[in-house]
């Protein structure tokens, strides 16, 4: 257990976050939760040396303090957007279904009970945007199929531009792994049973072993999307 190697002031620490972020559902302002640690001792270190403190020496091990619950550990790296560790990701996924973005942030979660949800604002603005735009009778507006359609299209058309390499006068790409990682993050918050199918082949391609040093090209991405958007507009 990792408290039993511990100084107080990381256990007194761990147990004043976890308080704070007992009922977050999504991110909180997380200078705030700092500053109000700070200021429990009288200031005498500042918000800053706590926000390391967090970052550094309890996200790391977020793992090891099996003496909080998972629900407790997985709410705080949440609300304070704390860099998930391959360990924790792998006790996490015991107990519910997780999606960490390109900064190994925890961006959405569902326990596998449904009792725990948790989001981040964007996603939650997102979801309801498509969800408004395919949910009227209005004729002119996409149906859930129409939408599925464009997203299959695009994960083709994005899939034959992954390459093994940047070309020698090419410096805009990007991780062929982190960009799909994005494109899953988006399917996986609409939460429509429509694009499950699409989102295990989309994840079936990011768990491909290669797949972690090949490239896309922003120029291609453009092309692509490009593409997707003449055809809509017709």
């Amino acid at each position: 257990m990792a408290t039993t190697s511990t100084s107080t002031e990381l256990s007194r620490f761990m147990s004043f976050l976890v308080e704070q972020v007992n009922d977050a559902t999504e991110p909180m302002t997380v200078q705030r939760v700092f500053t109000q640690f700070s200021q429990l001792g009288a200031g005498v270190h500042s918000e800053d040396y706590y926000v390391r403190r967090f970052h550094r020496k309890l996200a790391p091990k977020m793992a090891r303090w099996d003496n909080f619950s998972i629900e407790a550990r997985v709410r705080l790296m949440f609300g304070l957007d704390g860099k998930v560790a391959d360990d924790f990701l792998r006790q996490i996924r015991i107990y519910g279904a997780v999606q960490l973005d390109e900064n190994r942030r925890i961006c959405h979660f569902t326990s596998h009970d449904g009792q725990v949800k948790l989001e981040s604002t964007e996603l939650t603005e997102l979801k309801q945007q498509v969800k408004e735009k395919i949910g009227t009778d209005d004729a002119d507006s996409l149906q859930i199929t129409d939408l599925r359609t464009v997203f299959e299209a695009f994960f083709v058309g994005i899939s034959r531009k992954i390459k093994s390499s940047a070309p020698n006068n090419s410096t805009s790409t990007i991780s062929a792994k982190d960009y799909l990682l994005k494109f899953n993050f988006i399917l996986l918050g609409l939460d429509c049973s429509e694009f499950r199918e699409l989102q295990q082949t989309v994840e079936r391609k990011i768990n491909e072993p290669e797949i972690a040093n090949k490239v896309l090209l922003i120029s291609d991405i453009h092309r692509v999307v490009q593409g997707l958007l003449s055809f809509i507009s017709h």
